[in-house]
């Protein structure tokens, strides 16, 4: 029987493709169709080869691409198709901020990758951090005595316990010294990474190098890329799907009329995801339009670019243009311009001459400040979460297709990027549990599935309302300059209810004549400075910013503490809640969240051993009871750490005990819940020195080994005794917790209770964990 899902889109053209198949092709495991309806047109017919693929990738931007390194990472064989060129791909910016987490994933995933280059190019690419670390405020980016505040953020470090991580108004010019915190012990790290700032389409451009890195023996141009056993085809749209049920398999068609089957698509087209809406049907819950905005490109000349104070983003308020611009690099700008429809239109009130003039009022008004205008294009702001973020039929959504934010905290992106860390692993273990027949004799994607959804979507939703709040921020800070939200949509209703008596031209009319009224005053801080508005305007917006109210960079429970534990899942923050959005956590231990981060010392042995482990990025000195210097690591995502090329993806039993505590003969617990689970596991001993040990030496450390199987890393006493945890544990001396793939906590215990164990890594693996 063949149940066949088939939507068509207008066909646009591509590259073409090679006449190329993998050696491995395996199929899913069995599951079930759903009740959802499906659109049928037509049935595809094709005499043409089909070419088969464990995992179809569709869309290419920055969750496609990262989900393809992950895969790669892993030994799963891939397709990805984008639907448009690499030149368009790769060519505006969108996105730019990548938070602490994305970071700890990025460098995670780029030790596990053959190339292990990527982070490093990430790093190199972003511009220096005195260049954005600052929000600026003013009637335009130029005017530095015109400038009305300057917020300063603390990307110069990672995140830090139990600190507010908001910006510090300041109106000084000399602030290298703010947040200088390097060297003090008193704080603590939640992260061994801070947060980034790249343009999407350079950071896509990276990923997409990185995976053809990952195989020199790569055929193809840019536009077709053939790996052994992937492949990447841009200029491939998907048209149509077709779900077999007998054969449990998807045939897609492409735009060039190419055929592939695959058991499993992960859709990652975007926004609009035609995967999303056109085959699954899936709807989106939220606020569909939340502000109307058009996005400005433009370039800016080398001498022009000189006078411009360099910052992350530039909120300007004037007569001639109200907008917010973020410079994601030397001379490139991305500027955002709201407008209200129907009275506003791209069309009639955003031409080519009526942007330029935007622009340069945005840059002074100065005819020497010499630029180029690279691109115009609407969009509708929306907060929307995907109803679902599976079928049962092996189709996954992650990124844009499952979860649409507004711009303002930039979790767009780094929600994306975080589904595929969480998703990948699960496809991976599907497929190195498959048998011949290519069927995985544990897992089924209904399992996966239901999980995947069950752990990101809550995630989404916390972050969606964060969003919101951020952009209800902006519009704090626009209110500073007598600047109300509320009255274009009271002015919109008013006009709108004259629609019976007054032609459309004249309430049109009327918009933009009370509209210039409105932003009239405005002009009075470009022309006097330092007069009764500009100062009263300058007195709010410093009360407002000098508060923390104004718009934060920074979100460390958002970005380092969410937890996909269903028990003790909550809302870190209510949706009318300003307060804590940018309060640090203390590091903790329990289930659901990531095994926290503390800065743990290894062997040079460990590290031939390991040779995944990543050294901290911000070293401190060796502890006083070694007289040789080791190495310090992270015990952030130990799981990944600890792989392998033979072993890529598997979980990790940690122990961690005291060294006046610890017999080395006993047996650590990865290899028996291996056996008994059938899943990879790794272990870790992390070993925590006690006050005035004279047991440890820096001659006896290899007493403490573990084996040669085993990793045993060293912990100072002040790192263990920071992290919290669960009540039941703080008075045990020795903890066993289970890692993830993706750095999560299965189960911690005070007891190596085989059985416990078991039950909680089953949570993780199965839909009902009580199956065998």
């Amino acid at each position: 029987m063949i149940r066949r899902f088939r939507v068509h889109t207008s066909s646009s053209k591509g590259g073409g493709r090679r006449n190329w198949l993998p050696s491995t092709q395996r199929k899913s495991p069995s599951w079930s169709i759903g009740t959802r309806c499906f659109s049928l047109d037509a049935k595809i017919v094709s005499s043409k080869q089909q070419e088969k693929y464990p995992v179809v990738i569709v869309g290419g931007g920055p969750t496609g691409l990262f989900m393809a390194h992950m895969l790669q990472s892993y030994g799963v064989p891939f397709l990805l198709l984008e639907a448009h060129s690499p030149e368009k791909r790769f060519q505006h910016p969108q996105a730019h901020f990548l938070n602490s987490r994305s970071m700890e994933i990025l460098k995670c995933a780029s030790r596990l990758h053959p190339s292990q280059s990527m982070y490093e190019k990430i790093r190199n690419a972003m511009p220096p951090v005195e260049e954005w670390k600052s929000f600026l405020f003013g009637p335009d980016m130029t005017s530095k005595d015109k400038m009305i505040a300057k917020v300063v953020h603390p990307v110069n470090r990672p995140l830090l316990a139990n600190r507010d991580a908001n910006g510090i108004l300041t109106n000084t010019a000399a602030d290298d010294e703010i947040f200088n915190e390097k060297g003090n012990r008193s704080f603590i790290p939640l992260s061994d990474v801070s947060v980034g700032h790249l343009a999407q389409h350079t950071f896509c451009k990276i990923l997409y190098d990185a995976v053809l890195e990952g195989c020199p023996e790569r055929q193809g141009d840019e536009s077709e890329v053939s790996l052994p056993s992937n492949k990447i085809l841009f200029g491939n749209r998907v048209v149509a799907c077709d779900w077999d049920e007998t054969t449990r398999e998807w045939t897609i068609q492409t735009n060039n009329n190419t055929f592939f089957q695959t058991p499993i698509i992960v859709a990652a087209d975007g926004a609009r995801s035609f995967l999303r809406e056109k085959v699954l049907s899936i709807p989106m819950d939220g606020q569909t339009t939340i502000q109307n905005l058009m996005n400005v490109h433009f370039r800016l000349s080398e001498q022009a670019e000189k006078k411009v104070p360099k910052a992350m983003l530039y909120t300007l308020f004037s007569n001639q243009v109200l907008a917010m611009i973020v410079r994601h690099g030397p001379g490139d700008y991305v500027m955002q311009i709201p407008y209200f429809a129907p009275y506003q239109t791209p069309e009639q009130d955003f031409s080519m001459e009526n942007v330029k003039g935007m622009v340069k009022a945005a840059l002074g008004g100065d005819g020497n400040m010499e630029f180029e205008l690279l691109s115009i294009r609407p969009w509708t702001m929306g907060s929307l979460v995907a109803r679902d973020y599976f079928s049962e039929n092996g189709l996954f959504l992650v990124g844009d297709a499952a979860h649409v934010f507004p711009p303002a905290g930039g979790f767009g992106m780094n929600t994306g990027l975080q589904d595929v860390f969480t998703l990948a692993w699960r496809l991976a273990l599907l497929h190195m549990t498959s048998g011949t027949n290519g069927t995985s004799t544990r897992f089924t994607l209904e399992d996966f599935g239901y999980l995947y959804q069950n752990e990101r979507q809550p995630v989404a939703r916390n972050n969606a309302a964060l969003s919101v709040r951020n952009y209800q921020r902006v519009l704090g800070v626009m209110e500073s300059c007598y600047l109300n939200h509320q009255h274009p949509k009271a002015l919109i209703a008013a006009l709108d209810a004259t629609s019976p008596f007054i032609p459309f031209s004249a309430r049109k009319q009327t918009f933009k004549t009370l509209l210039q009224a409105a932003l009239l005053p405005l002009g009075q801080l470009q022309v006097a400075p330092h007069g009764f508005f500009a100062n009263r305007v300058k007195n709010n917006l410093h009360r407002l910013l000098g508060s923390g109210q104004g718009l934060p960079l920074l979100f460390p429970q958002h970005e380092l503490q969410f937890t996909y534990s269903e028990t003790e899942r909550k809302s870190i923050a209510s949706d009318d809640d300003f307060i804590n959005d940018t309060k640090a956590p203390s590091r903790c231990l329990s289930v659901g969240t990531l095994f926290p981060h503390m800065s743990a010392w290894a062997t040079d042995d460990t590290l031939e051993v390991f040779p995944r482990l990543a050294r901290c990025e911000s070293s401190t000195s060796v502890p006083n009871v070694f007289t040789s210097t080791l190495t310090q690591v992270s015990t952030r995502d130990l799981a990944a750490q600890l792989s392998s090329k033979q072993v890529p993806c598997s979980f990790c039993v940690v122990e961690i005990v005291f060294s006046n505590n610890l017999n080395i003969d006993d047996s650590l617990l990865g290899p028996e819940l291996q056996d008994s689970l059938g899943l990879p596991f790794l272990s870790v001993r992390l070993v925590v020195i006690c006050d005035n040990d004279s047991s440890i030496t820096n001659n006896s450390l290899k007493d403490f080994m573990g084996g040669c199987n085993t990793a045993t890393l060293f912990l100072e006493k002040e790192e263990w005794k920071s992290v919290t945890l669960p009540e039941n544990l703080r008075a045990s001396s020795t903890v066993y917790a289970i890692i993830r793939p993706d750095g999560h906590v299965a189960a911690v215990t005070s007891s190596n209770s085989r059985n416990h164990m078991i039950q909680e890594v089953r949570k993780n693996v199965y839909k009902s964990h009580e199956r065998s």
